[in-house]
Parts: structure tokens; sequence; C-alpha cells
């Protein structure tokens, strides 16, 4: 027995615009997805130029350090060798450089630390857009009582 082909199933208004219902959620999901990549791209680069402020000054301090030394040393050393000997005037010396270098780069860490490269509110918004896309598919037909058309 052959069988002829099977008809096509009716669309009522009820399943068209249930339809509807899911192409406007995956629209409005896209667009809210691609407006949270949008401000986590806003958040890392606010928190990136915080960041290169610190590194900035890190940088600066450590070639300071390092012109500094010589001249500081060797102007150091010779101020102390008739007061303690050269041997204690080169390690003074050296004790006083390093604890200025090490205060610059210490201060340039705390910038460092203090910026945030996360993007918090854009990870805050994901939660509240998550909560929003479900209470909005849950506003269905089926859901309401009702069908698309109002009826």
């Amino acid at each position: 027995m052959a069988q002829g082909p099977r008809p096509e199933p009716r669309r009522t208004g009820t399943s068209a615009g249930l339809l509807e219902l899911i192409r406007q959620l995956v629209a409005d999901a896209a667009a809210l997805v691609q407006s949270h990549l949008d401000l986590a791209r806003a958040e890392i680069g606010a928190g990136a130029r915080v960041a290169g402020g610190g590194i900035a000054l890190v940088a600066i301090g450590l070639f300071a350090l390092c012109l500094a030394i010589a001249a500081l040393a060797a102007a150091l050393v010779m101020a102390l060798v008739p007061a303690i000997g050269p041997v204690l005037a080169c390690l003074v010396a050296a004790l006083l450089i390093a604890a200025g270098g090490g205060a610059l780069v210490m201060f340039g860490l705390s910038r460092i630390k203090r910026s945030s490269l996360a993007p918090r509110q854009a990870i805050a918004n994901v939660g509240q857009s998550a909560v929003m896309l479900m209470r909005k598919s849950r506003r269905t037909p089926a859901a309401t009582g009702g069908n698309s058309k109002g009826e």
C-alpha cells in the first residue's frame, strides 16, 4: 500500500506567534551579548590605561636608578671614605641608592595593583540580563493563557 504525501501541518495563530517570539528572543539575546562585549572591552581598556600609568612609573624608576647609580655611588663613596673607610662607604652608598629605587618600584607596583583589568560591570550585567531573558521567555502565549494575536 502506497501512502500519499503527508499534509503540511497547519500553522495556527499561536504557533506563528510563538515562532515570532522565539525569533525576537534570539535577536534580543544576540544584541545583548554584543552590548556586553562592548562594555567588557571598554572596561578592560580603562583598566589597562590605569595599569599603564603604573607600569610607566616602574619603568621610569628603573631607568632613573640605572642612570643615577653610577654618579651617586661614586659621589657618596668619595664623601664617606674619609669618615668610615672605602668598604663601608661602598656598602652605605649601595643601601641608600637601593632604598630610593625600591621605593619608586613599590609605588609603581601599588598603582598597578589598584587597577583592575576585569570587566566588573559587564560581569554584573550578564547576570541581570540572564534574569531578564528568562522573564521574557516566560511571556509566551501558553504562559499568559492567550495567543500572540490577542484572541
